[in-house]
């Protein structure tokens, strides 16, 4: 019963705020005014008018806001501390909600009477459009580039520190040089993202050091926040992985496999080699410095299936990532000499 009561008074409440909001509206034609787009840290200020006729029976002093969430549309208003409400002039008063989160964001109306906030009693004097909360513009973080087989690509990265509310209100650029001769933003990235930058073989220029600026600007507010880095591509290569990776048995040798691969460029790189029995989950590495092109594995039981894989990484004076690996399988034959 008393369940059943709480959810009658609340639904009144919403059918009086409700048809209070379409006559107040219409009689006095005024609304809470202010910035409808405000950063996450800022103050929020809003300012509410008592109309002519309504003078003659208040002051700014009898004005009060609610707060409406978007997400929850049908819920009633929250009445907001009267500590957060300023006194302008006579008719005028000023909402100021201090370091706004996410969660101010929303609908805010505007009161006037004897009683706090909504009332039956009281006049709803208007609304605000809906108060948009986002992040101001923030300098991306991580930023990696991962230079692809030493010198056919280059692709930047980065992360946005930050989960922007409308990320159409963020515009992200990037530009680079290789030359200290140059202003910093002197070309602009060929293929940009919002996370990130990429070269393609065409115009990716294979020298020691990029500088690259990223800058990420909110388009309504015309604020930007820019990052510079500094980018050795020597320490960022990523081969291409190997090719022709194939086993082969040794005749005169039971129970061994002689893998041998090739790889497209002649720059230094050593090679990592790994193994496991078809149907395990992980793979043991038999050795990862090998810098030759061909490896032989031994000690294999008859008529066992096998996977291999190799990665090669580049060595000095280049540095970076292992390639991604090449995988094989082979099987040992049914019967051997070591049986």
């Amino acid at each position: 019963m008393r369940i059943m009561l709480k959810n009658h008074l609340y639904c009144i409440c919403l059918i009086l705020l409700t048809r209070h909001k379409a006559t107040a509206v219409s009689s006095y034609s005024t609304s809470v005014t202010g910035d409808d787009y405000v950063f996450v840290g800022d103050d929020l200020m809003l300012t509410c008018n008592l109309t002519d006729k309504l003078l003659d029976s208040y002051t700014a002093l009898n004005i009060s806001f609610s707060f409406s969430e978007p997400e929850k549309p049908e819920s009633i208003p929250r009445c907001l501390p009267q500590s957060n409400i300023h006194v302008i002039t006579e008719q005028e008063a000023m909402l100021i909600v201090r370091n706004v989160s996410i969660n101010n964001a929303g609908e805010y109306m505007c009161y006037a009477g004897d009683s706090y906030c909504f009332n039956k009693d009281n006049e709803l004097l208007g609304f605000s459009d809906d108060i948009v909360i986002d992040y101001s513009p923030h300098n991306v973080t991580d930023i990696q580039c991962v230079i692809y087989n030493w010198n056919e690509s280059m692709n930047c990265t980065w992360k946005h520190p930050v989960n922007y509310v409308d990320e159409s209100n963020v515009n992200v650029t990037s530009g680079y040089t290789v030359s200290s001769d140059q202003p910093v933003a002197a070309n602009k990235c060929p293929q940009n993202s919002y996370t990130g930058c990429n070269f393609n073989k065409g115009n990716f220029l294979f020298v020691e050091d990029y500088v690259i600026e990223v800058n990420v600007t909110n388009i309504l507010r015309k604020i930007t926040a820019s990052v510079v880095v500094h980018i050795n591509t020597y320490e960022s290569v990523k081969p291409a992985p190997v090719k022709q990776l194939v086993p082969k048995l040794v005749t005169d040798m039971p129970g061994c496999f002689v893998l041998s691969w090739e790889h497209e460029k002649p720059w230094g790189k050593f090679y990592r080699i790994q193994h496991k029995i078809v149907d395990e989950n992980i793979f043991s590495v038999l050795i990862d410095n090998f810098i030759d092109t061909t490896f032989t594995s031994c000690g294999y039981q008859p008529y066992t299936h096998h996977n291999f894989s190799v990665e090669c990484y580049p060595t000095s004076p280049y540095s970076g990532y292992w390639s991604d690996p090449v995988y094989t399988d082979a099987w040992t034959p049914m019967t051997g000499d070591f049986l």
